[in-house]
């Protein structure tokens, strides 16, 4: 749900989210457009670090 500048993200399976990713895969499908129709990027709101960290 968007609420002016913010989007309100809930689910009936996560009582409290820490994170959130949008179209975090390879080919992701994109649902997400501002007001004048341009598409979201990707993003995600943690920080943490991959399964690949470290691999050389």
């Amino acid at each position: 749900m968007i609420d002016g500048n913010s989007i309100i993200v809930s689910s009936p399976e996560v009582a409290f989210p820490i994170a959130v990713r949008y179209a975090w895969a390879d080919n992701p499908i994109c649902n997400l457009y501002n007001g004048v129709n341009l598409p979201a990027s990707p993003f995600r709101t943690d920080d943490w670090q991959g399964i690949t960290y470290g691999n050389k």
